[in-house]
């Protein structure tokens, strides 16, 4: 029913469930998309995207670091190969640039001139537009993408990045998730249970702590999306996913009010450090070192004294810790940005 009134074949019957003949699909395979195992709550999000692929061929999924773009375009790529009988004839997923995937866009390009053919798009951090400009000449063919950061502060949108062409992309602003299915991925990843002190917003027990039962009432839902550890995430899925695999130990039988306060993100974590120049390398750093302290250890000679970290497009202050900042959703690593520090009047 969502699906209808995409492209279909000629004879006005669903495109068969195969690739056309000449496809090559060792690259830009479905199965190369990262899993979806933590697709909770998108089902609306899911179903919403494609019904804007009815009426435009080009949508552009925006919204902040970790939000799960890349998860909801995998989730959409994967719900329309178990159907695409219906719908498309191929299906592609782009993801790490390469020799490979120029080659096989240049092919389906010059297979979609010669034949009209219902191809499906998904580009994850899409770092350059030019080569799927030719493909948005053919009206079968629909396109999801959720640019690189890069380009989004370069040109805006899509929309300015496809230059040649009159077409416009729809906006597909993805916002936070629901609380109830905040809850639902906080306790799928948390690597213990939770207590009922913490459902009522102590930090410590009063008494000997009960583990809460795995049949949560609604009520039991809406205390732990309640409380700040969730309510520190806005909503964003990889907040909620890296706050549930920090959360604080806690010994039964401990001394009463002083739970333990060891933490499971203790060890080194791989993180990108990035120049003012552009230039990069990676390094196991410990996950419970402060900004200052990557700063006095690794920025570089010419800025010691006067650099910050940035992450996120936002100042680092120098008593944060490792452990309180997500893996940027694209690299999937912590990136560390070294910038002069700047005086200003704040």
């Amino acid at each position: 029913i969502l699906v209808a009134g995409l492209p279909r074949s000629k004879a006005g019957t669903p495109a068969v469930n195969r690739p056309s003949p000449g496809a090559d699909q060792r690259w830009g395979r479905i199965d190369q998309a990262p899993s979806s195992e933590d697709f909770i709550g998108r089902e609306v999000d899911m179903h919403r995207l494609l019904w804007n692929l009815r009426a435009r061929r080009l949508v552009e999924v925006v919204g902040e670091p970790g939000i799960g773009k890349t998860l909801l375009l995998a989730a959409v790529g994967r719900y329309v190969q178990v159907r695409r009988s219906e719908v498309f004839q191929e299906i592609y997923w782009l993801g790490q640039e390469g020799e490979a995937q120029r080659k096989g866009l240049e092919e389906l390009c010059s297979r979609a001139t010669r034949q009209p053919l219902s191809v499906l798009i998904l580009g994850d951090g899409i770092a350059s537009t030019v080569q799927l400009e030719p493909l948005l000449r053919s009206s079968s063919v629909r396109m999801v993408l959720s640019l690189a950061s890069s380009v989004v502060q370069a040109v805006g949108s899509s929309q300015q990045a496809i230059r040649s062409l009159d077409v416009k992309p729809v906006r597909f602003e993805l916002g936070p998730l629901q609380p109830i299915s905040q809850v639902h991925l906080f306790l799928r990843r948390a690597d213990r249970p939770l207590y009922d002190f913490e459902l009522e917003g102590l930090e410590a027990p009063t008494g000997e702590p009960k583990v809460v039962s795995s049949q949560l009432t609604l009520k039991d839902h809406l205390a732990i999306s309640r409380l700040p550890v969730l309510l520190n995430c806005g909503g964003n899925p990889s907040r909620i996913a890296f706050a549930a695999k920090n959360l604080k130990l806690y010994e039964k039988g401990a001394a009463q009010g002083a739970p333990n306060t060891s933490s499971v993100s203790n060890a080194r974590r791989r993180v990108r450090l990035v120049r003012p120049d552009g230039r990069a390398r990676d390094e196991w750093l410990s996950n419970t070192a402060t900004v200052a302290e990557v700063i006095d250890g690794w920025a570089p000679k010419s800025l010691q004294g006067s650099t910050d970290i940035w992450i996120d497009g936002c100042r680092a202050q120098l008593d944060n810790r490792l452990k309180e900042f997500a893996d940027d959703e694209a690299q999937g690593i912590l990136v560390l940005q070294f910038k002069p520090r700047e005086d200003d009047d704040w």
